[in-house]
């Protein structure tokens, strides 16, 4: 549910499946109209057999296990939150978790982390400063969350990032509560309640 233009002028296409999985698709700028396989293909799911004229496949595909609607980010570009420099930001509105997922030379790098939850997720907004705020809508009631750094230190590589959740949930402290009284994950920031 949200395109975005990355740096360097790409398009980043968040597509909710149909049945099975959800997508993202980096469309390089300046290329020639591009077929996504909408209606032929659902992440990497064939559903028509048979050949698909100019398909660009998604550069990142999760089930519905994790989630059933995408809802696109940013590639953060921020001062706030420095472990997630030149990271794309996404969630899902069903589940509600919050990923990252390096972004670099035009492509995603490694695996995509899960930063948090915030259930009924319903947009990412970007500050000019190039902060990341987030949006939450149920029952007409509304909030705004923006990111917040846990620590100073670098973003692990992604090799490490089993060995950091590892050692989280072993200490016990993979969760926090929120002020709304939700539990989120803490990997990499907070994402704090915009008074």
């Amino acid at each position: 549910f949200r395109n975005t233009i990355a740096p360097g002028g790409n398009l980043i296409v968040a597509d909710v499946g149909n049945a099975d999985q959800d997508e993202l698709t980096i469309v390089e700028a300046g290329t020639d109209l591009r077929n996504l396989g909408w209606a032929l293909r659902e992440g990497n799911v064939i559903l028509s057999p048979g050949d698909v004229p100019g398909y660009h496949a998604p550069d990142l595909v999760y089930g519905h296990d994790e989630g059933a609607a995408t809802i696109g980010g940013f590639v953060y570009r921020g001062n706030a939150v420095p472990e997630l420099a030149g990271h794309y930001v996404f969630g899902d509105q069903v589940s509600g978790n919050v990923w990252a997922i390096r972004y670099e030379g035009g492509a995603f790098i490694g695996d995509k982390v899960l930063l948090g939850n915030i259930p009924s997720l319903v947009s990412f907004g970007e500050t000019p400063e190039g902060e990341l705020l987030a949006t939450q809508y149920s029952f007409g009631e509304a909030t705004i969350y923006r990111f917040a750094s846990d620590a100073l230190a670098p973003v692990p590589e992604p090799a490490s990032w089993s060995l950091m959740i590892a050692g989280f949930a072993l200490l016990g402290g993979a969760l926090r509560r929120r002020s709304d009284g939700q539990a989120a994950r803490r990997v990499v920031c907070t994402i704090q309640a915009r008074a």
